[in-house]
């Protein structure tokens, strides 16, 4: 799969290792794990081969910072690790919140995702109370993005795909 943005990502994963992952907003059936109310699929690249630039756009989310971006956040792939991240304070930071787990695999790229949920409210993290929130601080790294995903090539056709 090839990912590109007009805020510069240009990034390849190869896929096929692992099955997708579908979350439709309720759990139908025991074993599922969900999340009201969205709606995404998701996967992971077959391991060592993300490779590229993404570029976390201003109004893009940090997870677990609760925060926005507000300045163009530019991370480096190679063999499927975030091998540099570029930018201004946010960048910074985020690779001092990275570093400080102390674990190269922090830097291994995870799930690729795209939101579905065509009326989301993107803008109501704003109102979240991030003090009730602050057991969440050891999470790994999640980003979402606020905007179009940009342009996507379709996995091969071998890739399984939901059935929706």
């Amino acid at each position: 799969m090839t990912v590109s943005s007009e805020a510069g990502t240009d990034a390849t994963f190869a896929l096929g290792d692992y099955p997708i992952l579908e979350e439709y907003g309720f759990v139908d059936k025991p074993g599922r794990w969900d999340h009201w109310p969205s709606g995404f699929l998701a996967t992971w690249a077959n391991e060592g081969t993300a490779e590229g630039r993404i570029v976390l756009a201003p109004g893009d989310i940090l997870l677990p910072q609760k925060s926005y971006v507000t300045a163009a956040i530019t991370c480096h792939l190679e063999k499927g690790y975030v091998k540099a991240i570029e930018g201004g304070f946010e960048a910074d930071h985020l690779r001092d919140y990275m570093e400080s787990f102390n674990d190269p695999e922090v830097f291994a790229v995870s799930h690729i995702g795209w939101g579905l949920q065509q009326r989301a409210h993107w803008s109501v993290m704003g109102f979240y109370d991030r003090e009730a929130s602050i057991g969440m601080d050891r999470v790994p790294v999640q980003v979402i993005s606020y905007g179009q995903p940009g342009r996507i090539t379709k996995p091969e056709a071998s890739v399984r795909r939901p059935a929706i």
